[in-house]
């Protein structure tokens, strides 16, 4: 919460509506934790108040209620199930929807367009100010942010604000970043082949490692001498999750390219630039090309995220600029072997 919790007592910051002392949030010690725990989480804060309330999913306070959807109020579209539809103000719901609450509620945050021909089965929360293209399928348990644009189909994820996946696609049971936008046709694999717990490799601890120089007649010399250096290296350990259903765990800023395919489990760093066939982790500012990954430049970081913020009309500031190149400088270990 830095750094509204420089300037406010923790019971008056209001996170949708809600004070921060009626939240209840566990620890996660892996970023997966994240998915397993949102399944639940989505209607279980409306039910610390089953009445209307303010919801905002820009944190911030709006004189409109939540209010439940009827039918008149998306004709021609269907409303299955018993349990509420909640609506924030200016909302709009084009004919031809289904939305269907048989398995939980739905929330649709303020000023949410709902293009024709899409399904949306609860429980979801769809954020302020964010499109559900036409022909998009919802699934259940997933949590979209503010200022997204999404189609194609999407299951058990959270994506957070300002993310785009406007095109056809499978999503299912990932963690998306902030400002990510995933080129059409880009798909994530969620279950092996074996129907096993999916397994992830995932880093133990930075280590410090020595590269040493190779004797022409001896081989590699593991003993420090002159001209070898020393550089950082991550533990990797495979993690068994337990989940039957894991996609991808991907950082803010990533990209990719058209017909990506994501392989089950894999964690894709910031402003990665993605293509192709996804079978490994990849690192963050690695950028994948024909004659195999290399390291994002900075600077086009730098000026890609101003491109990005002005298309939304927002100003980049110095403080946005030197936050990229602190993950830059400290993800280098990520990028040792290009």
């Amino acid at each position: 919460m830095y750094p509204i919790t420089l300037t406010k007592k923790l019971d008056d910051i209001e996170i949708c509506g809600m004070r921060l002392d009626e939240l209840e949030h566990p620890g996660f010690k892996y970023p997966w934790e994240i998915i397993e725990w949102a399944r639940q989480s989505i209607t279980q804060n409306l039910k610390l108040n089953p009445e209307p309330r303010k919801l905002s999913g820009l944190g911030q306070n709006h004189n409109s209620k939540l209010k439940t959807i009827e039918a008149d109020d998306a004709p021609q579209s269907v409303l299955e199930g018993d349990m509420f539809v909640w609506c924030g103000a200016n909302v709009r719901i084009d004919s031809f929807v289904v939305l269907n609450t048989e398995q939980g509620e739905i929330i649709i945050d303020e000023g949410v367009r709902v293009y024709p021909f899409s399904y949306i089965e609860g429980p979801c929360y769809i954020g302020a100010h964010t499109e559900i293209r036409p022909h998009a399928q919802i699934r259940k348990n997933t949590s979209i942010g503010h200022h997204c644009k999404i189609g194609g189909e999407v299951s058990g994820s959270i994506i957070q604000p300002y993310t785009n996946k406007a095109h056809y696609g499978f999503l299912g049971d990932s963690y998306i970043g902030s400002w990510v936008n995933l080129g059409a046709g880009t798909t994530t694999s969620n279950l092996k082949n074996t129907y096993g717990p999916v397994r992830v490799e995932y880093p133990l601890e930075k280590l410090q490692i020595i590269t040493a120089k190779r004797d022409p007649v001896c081989g590699t010399n593991y003993h420090r001498e002159a001209g070898s250096r020393l550089r950082d290296k991550l533990q990797i350990q495979k993690i068994d999750t337990g989940m039957q259903f894991l996609g991808c765990i991907m950082g803010d800023y990533v990209k990719t390219s058209i017909n990506t395919s994501i392989y089950t489990g894999k964690i894709i760093g910031v402003y990665a630039q993605l293509f192709g066939n996804v079978r490994e982790n990849v690192g963050s500012f690695v950028m994948d090309t024909y004659d195999g990954p290399k390291e994002f430049e900075l600077e086009a970081a730098i000026r890609a995220q101003k491109r990005m913020f002005e298309r939304r009309g927002i100003n980049q500031t110095k403080e946005d600029a030197a936050f990229l190149k602190r993950v830059f400088d400290e993800t280098k270990h990520e990028r040792s072997e290009l």
